[in-house]
């Protein structure tokens, strides 16, 4: 076996450093994370989700939380397609009452409402879409209501109360996050 001398091992490390520089500017030019998270199977080869993604331990459950908002809503039943002319849509936010603790996603109050096959007084479909999340922060909700709003709400209902704004519940639930 040949030995490499040291003038062929510095060639190869800056070689390698000029193409580890080259592939992160590249990375940073075309930004691919959004478009990954858009990748997956919801929406495509099955129904999005009812509701956002929740697991009461983040580094347990494997779901995507508030940190990835993009993959969130990836997954959701909102991200599928363009909306409809003939949809009224609206956005229901809040904490775990509006997500549906405790409940199948088929039994929260947003698909409860759709099974009605409500209609506008000029015949738009109302149809809501459920962005709640079982944190209780009104800062969580705003964050979700400015990503939503790309999905061009007609109305937003928001559950929220007084509890949602207290400073030591959000930051504990802003700490759990976080520490994902």
């Amino acid at each position: 076996m040949k030995d490499i001398n040291t003038g062929s091992l510095i060639r190869i490390v800056v070689k390698a450093l000029i193409l580890f520089a080259a592939l992160n500017l590249i990375f940073a030019a075309l930004n691919p994370i959004p478009w990954i998270a858009k990748a997956g199977l919801y929406n495509t080869l099955i129904p999005g989700r009812l509701r956002l993604p929740y697991g009461e331990n983040p580094p347990e459950s494997y779901n995507i939380t508030l940190s990835r908002l993009e993959g969130m809503f990836a997954a959701h039943e909102i991200s599928d397609g363009e909306k409809p002319s003939d949809e009224f849509r609206i956005l229901l936010l809040g904490d775990s009452a509006a997500w549906g603790w405790l409940l199948e996603p088929d039994q929260t109050l947003s698909a409860c409402i759709n099974r009605q096959n409500l209609k506008t007084s000029d015949g738009k479909t109302i149809r809501l879409y459920n962005l709640g999340y079982p944190v209780l922060d009104a800062t969580k909700d705003l964050l979700i209501l400015d990503y939503g709003m790309a999905y061009q709400p007609d109305m937003v209902v928001w559950m929220v109360t007084l509890a949602a704004l207290y400073p030591d519940e959000r930051a504990d639930d802003l700490r759990s996050i976080a520490a994902f």
